[in-house]
């Protein structure tokens, strides 16, 4: 992203990303490219490519 779009963004951390896993939301989400595979949890960007 840094390299095409100039924006360099930050990961979350190890017990964050954990803690998006368990959530029922994102668990049902559908993967990507699928409509409703990118949605916004709080200040997170979540792309689901896989179950």
């Amino acid at each position: 992203m840094r390299h095409y779009l100039g924006y360099a963004f930050q990961t979350v951390s190890e017990s964050e990303k954990e803690a998006l896993r368990a959530d029922y939301d994102i668990a049902g989400m559908p993967c990507y490219p699928d409509d409703g595979s990118i949605r916004v949890f709080g200040n997170v960007v979540v792309v689901k490519f896989s179950d």
